[in-house]
């Protein structure tokens, strides 16, 4: 656990909202359920809209399915945002609670 508290400090919050910086905890953030239980999620987002129908019951049914596929990549992308985020709060808080205990155990002695 102290060696997960160690890399995460490198991180800032900043990084995370960053594609670059993502990618650079991908070995510490945890992936979202739906990634690890769906490889077949990332055929679903290589999916055409055409417009090409006159029926208006046919093209919204597209839209629905197309927009459905988009948001919820958009979730997975975002929970995996949260989830590096809660990494780093958890390793800073951490930090906090042995400087205080150190400080605590100094001050007593």
């Amino acid at each position: 656990a102290a060696a997960d508290s160690a890399q995460w400090l490198s991180v800032k919050e900043e990084t995370i909202f960053l594609h670059d910086g993502l990618i650079r905890v991908t070995d510490l953030a945890e992936l979202p359920s739906e990634i690890l239980g769906a490889p077949e999620a990332a055929d679903t987002d290589l999916e055409i809209l055409t417009f090409e129908t006159k029926n208006p019951s046919e093209l919204a049914e597209r839209l629905r399915s197309v927009c459905g596929n988009q948001s919820n990549a958009y979730a997975r992308l975002l929970e995996y945002r949260l989830n590096a985020l809660r990494g780093l709060w958890n390793a800073q808080r951490q930090l906090a609670l042995e400087e205080q205990h150190e400080r605590e155990s100094s001050g007593g002695i």
